[in-house]
């Protein structure tokens, strides 16, 4: 059972605090969501998880060991970041830049060995992407390149994978099956954390939510705790409705127009 656990933690950038007194708990065969609005901190939570932001205070642990007393490059064995604005655009092929993920066990300039190869062959066929080993990364969609990014990541060999918004851009096809490829890797034995803008894909998706809002982590649940009306309205500071999938069952999150909120 891996944990990840972040206790007591504020962390922020020269001149500002972004987080504060955050507690947060995430563990092996679980798909976490963060939630919340624009500028909350949801992406400054990921890079404290994976040790690319040192906190002011507080620590995070990876199974009761402070990830700031070892190396960046075991955490990088351990703990793979990804976000959806970093795939590469140079004219290198699919399995050329999923190999990049075995930096942290060759570093950059020794060769692959047999098993960095295998690596790479089993993330492109966790992602689908096998068949696409050879194609140049500028010809893929975005919903390929999404995979590209998770695939690098995969190529690691994380017991924790960090994603920030994985389907940002991507059609409901390539959301519905980045979505779905998340949970797999979770219910495979990973610890999965995803920064999510849309609340009824962290509903229909997500084992449990964590609402990242006034500067820290104010609520952390299964969808049916954390996706409530008022919840939801004091992190995003305007009015929603509720309500129940019809074929579903799930939580459906609309906001409200002005022009209907009257007697709210």
């Amino acid at each position: 059972m891996t944990e990840l656990r972040a206790d007591g933690v504020s962390a922020g950038y020269p001149g500002r605090t972004v987080l504060q007194d955050v507690d947060l708990t995430v563990r092996t065969g679980e798909l976490l969501a963060l939630i919340g609005p624009n500028g909350a901190g949801k992406t400054t939570l990921l890079r404290l998880l994976a040790r690319q932001l040192r906190p002011i205070v507080g620590a995070v642990a990876l199974d009761g060991i402070s990830l700031w007393e070892q190396s960046s490059r075991w955490v990088a064995r351990r703990i793979a970041i990804t976000r959806s604005d970093r795939v590469t655009e140079r004219p290198v092929t699919v399995q050329e830049a999923v190999s990049l993920g075995r930096a942290p066990h060759r570093g950059w300039l020794l060769p692959l060995r047999e098993e960095d190869r295998d690596a790479v062959r089993n993330a492109l066929d966790r992602v689908g992407l096998e068949k696409h080993a050879e194609r140049p990364v500028t010809e893929l969609s975005a919903g390929e390149k999404q995979r590209v990014t998770l695939a690098r990541a995969l190529a690691q060999e994380p017991r924790v994978l960090l994603v920030d918004e994985p389907t940002t851009h991507l059609d409901l096809r390539y959301q519905a099956e980045i979505l779905d490829r998340l949970q797999e890797l979770a219910r495979g034995g990973m610890v999965v954390v995803a920064a999510l803008h849309d609340l009824n894909l962290a509903a229909l998706w997500a084992d449990r939510i964590a609402i990242v809002a006034n500067g820290t982590v104010s609520a952390v649940g299964v969808p049916e705790e954390i996706l409530t009306a008022d919840r939801l309205e004091a992190a995003y500071e305007t009015p929603v409705s509720v309500s129940r999938h019809p074929d579903l069952g799930t939580l459906c999150v609309t906001p409200v127009p002005a022009g209907t909120r009257r007697g709210r």
